[in-house]
C-alpha cells in the first residue's frame, strides 16, 4: 500500500511474546539447557511458511531480568551447536525495548513461567527481507495477511502458531498491548536504517534528504501482544 505524497511503502506487523507454564512446554517437547530456567524444541529450518525457525527458545522469568548472561548461556550451549555459528548468537534491540515496556506485567507472573522466542539460522530471505549475518533470538510474528482480516491480534495468533507450532488458538489471554510504528529507509543492496516514526514536519525532512540517494520509504505499523496461555 503506496502513500501517494510520498510513495510511502506502508506495512503490518505484529507479534506475540507468550507467556506459557513450563510443565506445559516440557510436554510440547522442550528440553533443558540449564536447570529450570532455559528450555528449547528443536525444530527444522527449511525456508517454508512453518520452517522459519531453528528452535523454539523458553526463558524463565528469573532469566529474562539479565538477558545479557541468559545469552552467554545460550552462545555456549552444548544443546544449541547445531545451530550455525550459535556462538555469535544475537538478540534484538527491539525485543529488549519489547521486554523493557512490558516489565512490570511480565515480573507480577509466577516464577515457573518462560517467555516464548524463536531462534532464526543466520542468512538470507529475500522474499521475507530478512538478512541475519548471525543467528538471532526473535519474538514469534511477521506480517499481515489477507487472511488476518486487517486485525493485528489475528495475524500475531498465526505468526506465533506458524513459527512454533504450538497452538494457542482459543487458549490465551492477552495481558498487554503495544503500538510501535516505525520508519525504515532501505536502499538498493537492501541496508537500512529505522527510527520510531517521525512527526510530518520530521518526515518532511528526512524524506527530502534520502530521496536523492533512491531509498525506498517504509512505514511499519508495529503492534506487540503479551499474552498468557490459559492451558
Amino acid at each position: 500500500m503506496m502513500n501517494n505524497d510520498y510513495n510511502l511503502i506502508v506495512r503490518k506487523n505484529s507479534y506475540f511474546l507468550t507467556i506459557i507454564d513450563k510443565n506445559k512446554f516440557i510436554e510440547l517437547g522442550a528440553q533443558s539447557i540449564i536447570n529450570d530456567n532455559l528450555y528449547f524444541i528443536k525444530k527444522k529450518y527449511d525456508g517454508t511458511i512453518t520452517g522459519e525457525t531453528c528452535a523454539v527458545l523458553g526463558i524463565s522469568i528469573n532469566y529474562i531480568i539479565d538477558i545479557y548472561e541468559t545469552i552467554k548461556i545460550i552462545k555456549n550451549s552444548k544443546e544449541l551447536n547445531y545451530i550455525e555459528d550459535i556462538n555469535k548468537i544475537t538478540f534484538s534491540c527491539s525485543n529488549i525495548f519489547v521486554i523493557e515496556y512490558f516489565k512490570d506485567i511480565i515480573m507480577n507472573q509466577s516464577l515457573d513461567k518462560l517467555l516464548i522466542f524463536n531462534i532464526e539460522p543466520k542468512g538470507q530471505n529475500v522474499t521475507q527481507l530478512k538478512f541475519y549475518p548471525n543467528p538471532i533470538i526473535t519474538i514469534p510474528g511477521g506480517n499481515m495477511e489477507i487472511n488476518d482480516k486487517n486485525s493485528f491480534e489475528n495475524c500475531a495468533l498465526r505468526e506465533f502458531m506458524e513459527e512454533t507450532g504450538i497452538n494457542i488458538k482459543n487458549k490465551y489471554k492477552i495481558i498487554g498491548i503495544h503500538r510501535h510504528p516505525i520508519l525504515k529507509i532501505m536502499n538498493n543492496n537492501f541496508n537500512s536504517r529505522t527510527m520510531p516514526y517521525p512527526s510530518h514536519s520530521r518526515f518532511y525532512y528526512i524524506y527530502n534528504k534520502y530521496k536523492k540517494y533512491n531509498n525506498t520509504f517504509i512505514r511499519v505499523e508495529k503492534y506487540y501482544y503479551l499474552a498468557k496461555t490459559l492451558f
